[in-house]
């Protein structure tokens, strides 16, 4: 049997679902086709993003992280412990009558956080709780758009977009 002249085209069936390859003689094929009312294509389908593409992007994004005083910080599950025992350290050194705005309020030495690019920034107690709230904030927005975009049926082509996951 000659397969030289044998084609490979992706079939569809009357309501657009997809029904894989098909190969063969180009008239058999497009028989084949009328026959049973697929349609035949050289584009391969259009794959519907799943909920596990939408957690990859999240986790992308908590990765990248977020702006605060001119620096990009990263939120990634690490960095968010991280951040949550300076938060917790600032309370206590505030309970204990330090000034919001001290400078070396960490012992006799100031905070200093490391940003994503490598620059080290020094926190004051307020600006660690500000610090604190904006990544909060960051991880429930990122959070709560990966759920609204794993609820849609379909989830959107687009759904790495930024539109789609909102004041980030």
């Amino acid at each position: 049997m000659d397969v030289s002249n044998d084609i490979t085209r992706h079939a569809f069936d009357g309501d657009g679902e997809y029904l894989g390859l098909k190969k063969g003689a180009k008239d058999t094929l497009e028989q084949a086709a009328k026959d049973n009312g697929w349609t035949l294509s050289e584009d391969a389908p259009l794959l519907s993003p799943t909920k596990a593409d939408v957690s990859q992007e999240r986790d992308r994004r908590l990765a990248a992280g977020f702006m605060f005083l001119g620096h990009q910080f990263q939120a990634d599950e690490t960095s968010i412990v991280k951040i949550n025992g300076a938060v917790s350290m600032a309370m206590l050194a505030q309970a204990t009558g330090v000034a919001t705005d001290e400078p070396n309020w960490k012992q006799g030495a100031p905070l200093i956080w490391r940003a994503a690019d490598n620059s080290d920034v020094e926190l004051t107690i307020a600006q660690t709780f500000a610090f604190g709230l904006a990544a909060g904030a960051f991880v429930d927005v990122t959070t709560r758009a990966a759920h609204a975009l794993k609820d849609m049926d379909p989830i959107p082509q687009d759904y790495a977009d930024d539109i789609q996951w909102g004041a980030n």
